[in-house]
């Protein structure tokens, strides 16, 4: 009962989150992104720490939130199938990290999806 009550917390306060969509260990994982800056980095110390991807730097850079808007700052990974150093954002949006691809959510996105899908 507890589990379920903590589960329903979490879900309450996500508002953005990445979510691993390619196979390997991180598949269906996901990384709320929850503080304005979100570190990535095979480190422990960094808030998201891919640590298996061994070919991402100690400290790769942050998912950084500014007036309600996401970006990537830092090392070059791939957004949206480009190497980019900093970008911004939008539901939907691939990360590459390592090997690893994620799929950028926002629970605002979330919504609308489900929204479009009661009105079909």
């Amino acid at each position: 009962m507890l589990a379920l009550f903590m589960r329903v917390v979490q879900e309450s306060f996500k508002e953005a989150w990445l979510m691993g969509v390619s196979p390997g260990p991180y598949r269906d994982k996901e990384y709320l992104l929850n503080t304005e800056r979100v570190t990535v980095g095979r480190s422990e110390f960094n808030n998201i720490s891919p640590y298996r991807e061994s070919e991402l730097p100690v400290q790769t850079g942050a998912f950084v939130r500014e007036n309600g808007t996401w970006t990537w700052q830092g090392e070059p990974v791939e957004v949206d199938g480009k190497l980019q150093s900093h970008a911004v954002l939008h539901p939907g949006a691939t990360i590459r990290l390592g090997a690893t691809q994620f799929l950028f959510q926002t629970r605002t996105a979330k919504s609308t999806i489900e929204t479009i899908g009661h009105q079909q």
